[in-house]
């Protein structure tokens, strides 16, 4: 799921994301599989645009962007051919952890509040920004956070939904908030005990500029009310997480 692994190592993305896909949709034939959730993401769209909708261009920048778009072409066309119903989630920026604490993210990747939650821990944290002269009004990245327990929550009702309508479905799934990276250095600053540096870095590729969800779709279809959406609720539960595996 990393935009920068991707570039790196784009043959990895296109054996999982790609002919994963492939052969999980020749996996199902015949089966008694009726529906799909496939976990998409916002990187399928153009650069640059404020809030995207569903119908908003596709052009991805980067090679992870790609072969998820890859991904749904295959799904779209498999479903339609098998009389299947999918319902393509795009993901705008999962973070967080289970209120059970039970449940958090692992691997580290690039992802943002991941990295800022295991600096937080640290006797001397280092919050690096990749690329810090984009058109923004801080200069930072601007990205649309959701909660991973909305998203959990969200799966579920898209497929109850698309079973029960014999409906299939593309549905952005953000909160339509933007946060620059400088705003949600700040936020995990309030719970550093030591001083922080901040570290400026040269822009990774592949990186958008800015992206927000418009979800006037998803809320509509599965009539959502998103429980998580505060910065500090979301920041709140990647550290504690973090202390616990840390423990």
């Amino acid at each position: 799921m990393s935009v920068d692994e991707s570039q790196k190592n784009p043959k990895k993305y296109y054996k999982i994301n790609v002919i994963g896909t492939k052969k999980l949709l020749i996996a199902i034939e015949n089966s008694s599989v009726k529906n799909i959730i496939f976990s998409s993401t916002c990187a399928v769209y153009k650069d640059g645009y404020e809030t995207v909708t569903e119908k908003t261009k596709l052009k991805p920048t980067s090679v992870y962007g790609k072969t998820k778009l890859q991904a749904e072409k295959l799904i779209q066309s498999f479903c339609k051919k098998n009389n299947l119903n999918y319902g393509i989630l795009r993901f705008f920026n999962v973070a967080g952890a289970s209120s059970s604490g039970k449940i958090g993210q692992i691997n580290r990747g690039d992802q943002l509040f991941k990295n800022f939650s295991v600096q937080v821990l640290k006797k001397n944290p280092i919050f690096k920004i990749y690329g810090s002269n984009y058109k923004t009004k801080d200069g930072t990245c601007i990205r649309d956070y959701i909660h991973v327990s909305d998203i959990a929550e969200i799966h579920n009702k898209v497929l109850e939904k698309i079973n029960h309508t014999n409906t299939s479905k593309i549905l952005n799934c953000g909160y339509g908030k933007g946060i620059s990276v400088i705003q949600s250095i700040n936020e995990f600053k309030k719970h550093t005990k030591h001083t922080a540096q901040i570290v400026k870095l040269k822009k990774r590729k592949g990186d958008m500029v800015k992206i927000t969800a418009d979800n006037k779709n998803l809320k509509k279809f599965i009539n959502w009310i998103p429980k998580k959406n505060k910065l500090s609720t979301i920041v709140k539960s990647c550290i504690r997480w973090e202390k616990k595996i840390n423990s």
